[in-house]
Order: C-alpha cells, then sequence, then structure tokens
C-alpha cells in the first residue's frame, strides 16, 4: 500500500503544479487584459466626450486610477508613471473639450440652454449638436460659460467676437440661435457688365442691397430631436453665408443642403425658423442668376420659388427681421424680372409693394431695416426722376 501510494503521490503533485500553473497564468492574462483595459479607458475618457457618459466620467475617473494601479501585468504592477500619464491625458483632454479655443471660424456657442442654468445640461446639449453634426462637429460647435439671456447679451458678445458665428440659448420651450451679422451685398459690387449693374441703370438707381444676414432665429420645443439637427444644419450653413452670397463663388452643395434642411418636419408650434434656410437658398439662386453678362432665367426662376416658399412659413409677429430680408430679396428677383420681361410695369409694381411691407416691419429689424429703407427711398427718387444716393457698406 505504501508503494502504491508512493507510486500516486508524485503524479497527484505534477498533475497539481500543472494546474497551478494554467491558473497562475490565467489569473496574470487576466491582471493584464484589465489593467490594460483600464488604462485604454481612460485614454479614451480624455478624447470621447459623449453627453450621456459625462457625468458618469467624473465619477469613473478616480475609481479607474485607484484600480489601474492595483492591477498586475504577468504579476508586475502597472507602473505608476504610465497611469499618471493616463490620468494627465483625461485632464488634458477635459480642458481641450470644455474649451471654444479650437473652434474654426464660423463655429457657434452653445450658452445657456434651461431656466436653472446648469453647466451639465449645456455641455450635453452642446454634445448633442456636435452628433448631429457628425465629423468635425466638435471643431463647429463650443461652450460659452456665460449667462444669455436676452438679445441684447448675445450681440453684444458677437460683436466683440467676430470669428463667432453665432451663439445658441434658450430653454426647452424655446431655442434661440444668435447669428453673426455680415455685410449686405450690394448690386454695385457686381462686376460691370452683369446683369446687377444693368438692372441698376434701367431702375435709375444708384444702388439696391441683396440682404445676406439676420439677427437671429428661434426655434420652439428647444430640446427635441428635430430642433437639435436643425440647428447643427443651420451652423453648417450660416458659416458658409459670406462664402456663398457674393457673386463669382460656386459651392454647387449649399443649395441642397439649404433644400434639405427646409424639408424637416416637426411639430413646432411656428414653421417661421425653416423660412431661413428656403431665404438663403433663394438668395443664392438669385446672386447666381445676375452675376454674368447675361441673364440665367433658371437661376432666377428657382430663387422667386424658394423666396416665395419662405414667406409662406410666416405668421403674424413671427420674427420681422427674417420676414422683412426675404420680403427684400424677393422685391429684388421682381426687379430684375421686371427688366427682362414684357410685364414689367406689373412686375415692378409687386416688386414695390414686397419692399412696402418689408418696410412696415422697419421698427423691429435693426440693420436688416437700413437696407430695406435704402431700397425703398432708392427707388421712391427713381419714380421721381431723382437719384438715391450710394450707401457706405464695409467691405465683404
Amino acid at each position: 500500500m505504501a508503494k502504491v501510494e508512493s507510486v500516486l503521490v508524485p503524479g497527484m503533485r505534477e498533475h497539481r503544479q500543472r494546474v497551478e500553473g494554467i491558473v497562475g497564468l490565467g489569473e496574470s492574462l487576466i491582471d493584464k487584459a484589465i489593467g490594460l483595459a483600464f488604462v485604454l479607458g481612460l485614454v479614451i475618457l480624455a478624447f470621447v466626450d459623449t453627453s450621456l457618459k459625462s457625468k458618469v466620467q467624473l465619477l469613473v475617473v478616480p475609481v479607474a486610477l485607484l484600480a489601474a494601479l492595483r492591477f498586475k501585468i504577468f504579476s508586475v504592477m502597472v507602473p505608476r508613471p504610465l497611469v499618471i500619464l493616463a490620468a494627465c491625458g483625461v485632464l488634458i483632454g477635459a480642458i481641450v473639450q470644455s474649451s471654444h479655443v479650437a473652434l474654426v471660424r464660423g463655429g457657434f456657442l452653445v450658452a445657456t440652454v434651461s431656466k436653472t442654468d446648469l453647466r451639465q445640461e449645456t455641455k450635453i446639449y452642446r454634445d448633442r449638436i456636435r452628433r448631429s453634426i457628425g465629423r468635425g462637429g466638435e471643431m463647429l460647435v463650443g461652450l460659452y460659460n456665460g449667462d444669455i439671456r436676452q438679445h441684447r447679451e448675445a450681440a453684444e458678445l458677437l460683436r466683440a467676437s467676430p470669428q463667432i458665428g453665432g451663439i445658441i440659448w434658450g430653454d426647452a420651450r424655446s431655442m434661440t440661435a444668435s447669428l453673426q451679422q455680415f455685410p449686405d451685398l450690394p448690386l454695385s459690387s457686381f462686376p460691370g457688365e452683369s446683369v446687377a449693374r444693368d438692372v441698376l441703370e434701367k431702375a435709375r438707381v444708384a444702388d439696391l442691397m441683396i440682404i445676406s444676414s439676420v439677427p437671429s432665429v428661434a426655434v420652439s420645443d428647444g430640446h427635441e430631436k428635430a430642433t437639435v439637427h436643425f440647428l447643427g444644419e443651420l451652423i453648417q450653413l450660416w458659416r458658409d453665408v459670406p462664402k456663398v452670397i457674393a457673386p463669382g463663388r460656386d459651392n454647387p452643395d449649399y443649395e441642397g443642403l439649404s433644400y434639405a434642411l427646409a424639408r424637416t418636419q416637426a411639430r413646432w408650434t411656428s414653421r417661421a425658423h425653416l423660412a431661413v434656410p428656403m431665404w438663403l437658398a433663394g438668395t443664392r439662386h438669385l446672386v447666381r442668376a445676375i452675376e454674368k453678362s447675361d441673364l440665367e432665367s433658371g437661376e432666377l426662376g428657382c430663387a422667386m420659388v424658394k423666396l416665395r416658399e419662405a414667406l409662406k412659413q410666416f405668421r403674424a409677429q413671427d420674427n420681422p427681421a427674417l420676414a422683412a430680408a426675404v420680403r427684400n430679396n424677393y422685391a429684388l428677383a421682381l426687379l430684375v424680372q421686371a427688366h427682362y420681361d414684357t410685364k414689367s410695369k406689373k412686375l415692378e409694381s409687386k416688386a414695390r409693394k414686397q419692399i412696402g411691407a418689408a418696410m412696415r416691419l422697419r421698427a423691429k429689424t435693426g440693420r436688416v431695416g437700413a437696407s430695406v429703407s435704402h431700397n425703398r427711398y432708392a427707388l421712391i427718387a427713381a419714380r421721381k426722376g431723382q437719384r438715391a444716393v450710394k450707401p457706405q457698406v464695409k467691405s465683404r
């Protein structure tokens, strides 16, 4: 019996040693995997900022740091310098994500988005817009650490920061995008042999102004998915306004993007904001129609269709500045058509009526009202046989 035990015991010992070796190797591999996962997780947290995880990050990071310091890779502790480096990455990533310094020119800032003014809600809303934009969204949408409650405050910020395309603020009931203002486009800035200059000669006016920007646009149901989508698309359209609302510029995708945004459907209490992409597309068509020596009739027709569609989006008292801008540019499209159509008298009368309607909104339109007033008085002077004084316009 003792002889049998002497034979079995060494075999059992060898088997147990093999099992312990396999278990030890498995534990080492698990330690290695978990340790690497935590270290990589810290690095990812530094540069991947999602709204649903923003609160979790603040809780996970210190726990992950402590856990990473205790894990082993092949029975060797994770090097503390590596963990410290990952922690520094988290801090640097947080600073980058919270700052708007890296915004490209024309990017937007998100300010107050609730009546309680919780900074975390503002960050979440910023991240929702970024995700709606997709690739490059983090460079187009930043965070404003101040509080915006009034149009005047937003306008002052934009005047002081011309590199910013706009600022988004409001609450769940309504979200407002206050927009950077661009110089309006005078017909006298078009090439000498262009249709635009020919229209000025035929109309006997020194100049007429195409309105290319409005102070703001408001969207109801501020926290809804469709509103976030609209704001994300508007940001991309607005930063390109100086590039496309000008003669000699070409961006074939701009009209398509504007059309797509104008077709957005949601249960908004007002649809006036949808007039913005229609107005931008119509204005772009108008510029392309008159920038060359021969009238582009197809472009002019598209301009009139889109501007008419924009006018249909308004209710009484809806965004008077935007309504005035749409009517002004539609009036100019009618005036161009009047000088290249046999029904010129009728079309010219319609153009004057549109300018008159825009003029009645003047009290609440700011800079938009200035261009509307100029066009109104220029056409009045032309009817009296006088030549209106050419307006002073900043270079675009």
